[in-house]
């Protein structure tokens, strides 16, 4: 079944304000002469509403979410954020009687649905309704409304589009051309079917995959298996080529339900019951499930050819009749929404392969040869006939194997029990098992003799005094209740002791091993060559090493573990441990700040771990060096006598050295570093430059941009790159409370001088210097550079040519006068600050107070902001930017041709002072002008505006609005933007005034 080579397209609609007019451009360049009604309410604006996002509020870094982000075309409807969702209305056009009044240019011809369509497009919601929170309630369609979803005919475009979600007249609108007859009779299946779920996807809000310009469609994901919004039947078939697939889609696929189900919510009562999906035999099967919940069960049990059944949430399945996709038959086209979890799943009488997910799947293969894996759940696997195999995700040796009963196998290990049955072979990652190898060693509740194999074993002896040798491989060797004897061979073994009695027998270098300490009570003591022990009973068990480097563990009880000889890993876990290192090179990982470090004097380089899982302070222990903390709670470390190593974390730590000669490293948080009494060092993240330092009393603070680390008692400070800094020599440029010196390099700086009569130097680059209390000397250097400024008596420094320069005069009252070559100002205070500007051309900005700006000479720009502002040009071309009618412009004669821009904030009237030539409205407000006895150009806005020239040769210019140009005394000249005679203006009286 072929399809036009161009045959879906959209036009994406984003008016920037509710009331906008559509001028959106089309997605592939089409002209299409047609408008419409729709978008909410009919003509106009929606009554429903959209939200726009960006791919920071939808989708993540996984597939799903990436497949999401491509696939989301930024808006949808509703004015709530993605993830809530929406009631829309929609209806059908109605020829004769429907109206459309959009303003794209052209013309179509339009038409009603037939019944066929309806029925298409009915059937198309109800599946968006079935995964999406959506609801759809049907309206009329008339001369002055519709609904937010509008269905209709027209023969442009000959194939099909939709709008994209917009409050303006043509959002949510589908039109279908009237070429093809599939559009006219769609039916499940055919290309004309996809094209109205494909079509409602834009009114949705989906874009094509290939649409993107800035989120690319996941590898291998811009195809129809995973999103009916594709145009590709097949990976990287050309664009433009059309589709010539044998059956199309029959819903929306796995990426557009994750897409929609971002924007608008799952429907989480859609299949909330058990559910069984089955199909008519050889059917084709164009779809994806999605199912809110309960036990659900694919039965594939009627086709009549092998099927693949993946029951991961977005997988594709192969179930039912061959597809061609324009390249080659495909029959993976049955999809399971991500979210979606299927319980169980039946194959057919052929050899199939069937795989589960995270839940407790049953998966029964039923006759032929299958495979079937049950994934992470407690499954139960029932082969059927044939020769079946069962794959499981570990090693043979992660897994116990019993016999409960006269047809079960149950597996137990690899965090999962999976029962079977009918199963031939057991596939395990080191190999494969026949049912025979895998049963013929099991344990009694007597006393055993069991032998494993020269591969991974799981052996549990049970109930008695057992015998249990591994061998050869990784085994786990379970003695159960009784005295036993566990002889583990060759490889990394795993031992479970229940007594302090059990023995273990293990040779020198036969792999490292794990001794797992199930005991009541009491204290195990390692056999020699085992390295690593953990308690796994509920009960205060204690473990003693040898002489290897042991690692050992406790539980959550209060466990006395005892190194011995050996550079030792203890780790207590929870509860308020005992640890005793021993000789060697230790290491302690304590978890609460009672935990209990013994460490004898001259017994090696010893450090701790600090886990605590809530603030706290850790002490060190004495003859215990170094200490890490390794998370981002505030917990405080405090040192002793020794030269310690204190490491922080990522939160705001105390890092106390006490005596002894110190390396304190803060990490990430807002750390305080201490170092005490000796020759202390401080080691702090990124460059030396990045900091800013200041000082207390007794602290020396360095902030950067997120971190702040006070020191105190610390001699040097060591930065990225090794690069080192005595305490003399980083306070050297620092500022304080007091009258300093500082200066900045060739690059960018930010110096603020705190308090204190400063003087400060930025050199190259563009430099904020802040000068900070007191009377301050600001020489900024090259670049354009900031000066903050907060008493008159502030002297700024700049050379001529040295940039483009700017003053913020935060003064409490008084004027500030600009220093040569400082070009620009501003009021950054809330007081009624005035400026003074010097002989360049200034851009002098006040603030909402009633400043007075004086430009002096130079072309200068006076903009008094808020306020009733005094505005005193000087000599030179000026320019005004007045806010208020009771801004005060001051110019005297022959000081240059000047000009002001009038930009009220509420309808009202200026009147231009004397030796002010010209005045434009900014904006279209009813604002009124009034000119002077100078020859003056007047211009309005966009309001209706009264302009009124007075004396002199004026020239007045209108503007758009309704306006009113008196030209008074003088030989006046009118400026219109249409002709004389065209019958839209008037003139009185009919002579004097020049016309344009």
């Amino acid at each position: 079944m072929s399809s036009p080579s161009t045959s879906l397209f959209y036009v994406p609609l984003y008016p920037t304000d509710d009331n906008d007019a559509l001028t959106a451009p089309q997605s592939d360049g089409r002209g299409v002469g047609q408008a419409s009604a729709g978008g909410g309410n009919g003509v106009g604006a929606s009554v429903l509403g959209v939200y726009r996002f960006t791919s920071n509020e939808i989708g993540d870094a996984s597939v799903q979410g990436l497949s999401v982000r491509n696939l989301s075309g930024g808006v949808k409807w509703g004015t709530e954020a993605p993830g809530n969702g929406a009631s829309l209305t929609y209806s059908f056009l109605v020829q004769g009687i429907s109206q459309y009044t959009e303003s794209e240019g052209g013309s179509a011809v339009t038409s009603s649905f037939t019944d066929a369509q309806k029925s298409a497009a009915q059937s198309s919601m109800q599946k968006y309704a079935n995964v999406a929170n959506l609801t759809f309630s049907q309206v009329t369609d008339t001369a002055s409304s519709a609904g937010d979803i509008r269905w209709g005919n027209s023969d442009v475009p000959s194939t099909a589009l939709a709008y994209f979600p917009s409050n303006a007249g043509a959002g949510g609108n589908i039109w279908f051309g009237t070429t093809y007859d599939d559009y006219q009779t769609p039916v499940s299946g055919s290309y004309g079917y996809h094209t109205f779920i494909h079509e409602l996807g834009h009114a949705m809000g989906l874009n094509h995959p290939h649409t993107s310009t800035s989120n690319t469609p996941v590898p291998g994901h811009d195809v129809l298996q995973y999103s009916i919004m594709s145009y590709r039947g097949f990976v990287g078939q050309s664009l433009g080529t059309g589709y010539n697939l044998s059956y199309f889609p029959t819903t929306p696929m796995i990426d557009d339900v994750a897409a929609l189900q971002a924007m608008y919510g799952a429907n989480m009562s859609f299949r909330a019951t058990n559910t069984v999906y089955s199909w008519g035999a050889g059917a084709q099967i164009f779809e994806t499930i999605w199912d809110a919940g309960r036990i659900d069960h694919i039965d594939a049990s009627n086709q009549t050819q092998a099927a693949t059944i993946n029951l991961q949430p977005g997988t594709l399945s192969s179930v039912g009749a061959a597809i061609w996709n324009g390249q080659a038959n495909m029959r993976d086209t049955l999809g399971i929404a991500y979210g979606a979890i299927i319980e169980n799943a039946t194959g057919t009488s052929f050899s199939d392969v069937i795989s589960g997910n995270a839940a407790a799947n049953t998966l029964v293969g039923g006759a032929g040869n299958d495979t079937l894996s049950g994934g992470q759940g407690n499954d139960t696997i029932d082969g059927g006939i044939g020769t079946d195999i069962v794959v499981l995700a570990g090693a043979r040796s992660a897994y116990t194997v019993t016999l409960p009963n006269a047809t079960e196998v149950v597996l137990t290990g690899n965090g999962q029990t999976v029962t079977t049955r009918d199963a031939e072979q057991f596939k395990f990652s080191d190999g494969t098992r026949t049912l025979n190898e895998l049963i013929g060693n099991v344990a009694t509740s007597g006393p055993d003799q069991i032998t494993g194999t020269a591969d991974d074993d799981s052996i549990n002896a049970l109930t008695g005094n057992d015998r249990v040798f591994g061998l050869g491989g990784n085994d786990t060797l379970i003695g159960g209740a009784g005295i036993d004897t566990l002889d583990g061979g060759s490889g990394n073994d795993i031992f479970d002791v229940d007594v302090a009695g059990d023995v273990i027998v293990e040779a020198l270098n036969d792999g490292t091993d794990l001794v797992r300490v199930n005991l009541a009570s009491g204290t195990y003591i390692l056999a020699a060559n085992i390295e690593n022990a953990i308690v796994t009973s509920t009960a205060a068990a204690g473990i003693t090493g040898n002489g290897l480097d042991n690692q050992l563990t406790g539980n959550a009880m209060a466990n006395t573990l005892t190194g011995g000889g050996g550079n030792d890993t203890l780790d207590g876990a929870a509860g308020s441990d005992r640890l005793v290192g021993g000789a060697g090179d230790d290491q302690y990982i304590v978890n609460m700040a009672s935990d209990v470090i013994v460490e004898a004097a001259l017994e090696g380089a010893d450090s701790v771990e600090v886990s605590f899982t809530a603030a706290g302070t850790y002490v060190l222990s004495a003859n215990v060096e170094n200490a890490r903390i390794t998370n981002a709670l505030n917990v405080n470390l405090t040192g002793n006598a020794d030269h310690n190593l204190l490491t922080g974390g990522d939160g705001a730590n105390l890092l106390s050295g006490l005596a002894g000669n110190d390396t304190l490293i803060g990490g990430l948080g807002k750390d305080t570093l201490d170092g005490g009494l000796g020759d202390d060092t401080a080691v702090l993240l990124g460059n030396v430059g990045d900091y800013t330092v200041s000082r207390t009393a007794t602290d020396v603070i360095l902030t950067r941009t997120g971190q702040i680390v006070t020191t105190r008692g610390i001699e040097n400070f060591t930065f990225d790159g090794a690069v080192t800094r005595t305490l003399a020599e980083l306070l050297g440029n620092s500022a304080t409370a007091f009258a300093d010196t500082l200066a900045g390099a060739a690059s960018d700086d930010s110096i603020n001088g705190l308090a204190g009569n400063d003087s400060i130097t930025g050199l190259g680059g563009n430099d904020t210097l802040i000068g900070g209390a007191g009377i301050d000397t600001l020489d900024g250097g090259s670049g354009n550079d900031i000066f903050d400024v907060d008493v008159a008596g502030d002297v700024i420094v700049e050379a001529l040519n040295d940039g483009t320069d700017l003053v913020r005069v935060n003064l409490a009252s008084g004027t500030y006068t600009l220093a040569a070559n400082i070009e620009n100002a501003i009021v950054t205070s809330t007081a009624a600050a005035g400026i003074t500007g010097n002989g360049l051309d200034n851009l002098l900005t006040g603030n909402a107070m009633a400043n007075t700006l004086t430009g002096d000479g130079g072309n200068d720009t006076l903009d008094g902001a808020a306020g009733s502002d005094r505005l005193v040009g000087g000599a030179g071309d000026d320019q005004y930017i007045v806010n208020m009618a009771s801004d005060v412009i001051v110019e005297a004669a022959l000081e240059g041709a000047d000009s002001v821009e009038v930009s009220f904030t509420a309808a009202g009237a200026f009147v231009l002072s004397a030796n002010v030539e010209n005045a434009r409205i900014t904006n279209a407000l009813n604002v009124n002008l009034t000119g002077n006895a100078d020859h003056n150009l007047l211009t309005g806005g966009d309001g209706a505006n009264l302009l009124s020239g007075l004396a002199g040769n004026d020239t007045l210019i209108g503007g758009l609005g309704k306006d009113t140009l008196t030209g008074g005394a003088g030989a006046d000249r009118f400026v219109f933007s249409t002709v004389p005679g065209a019958g839209n203006w008037t003139r009185s009286p009919t002579s004097n005034p020049a016309w344009t």
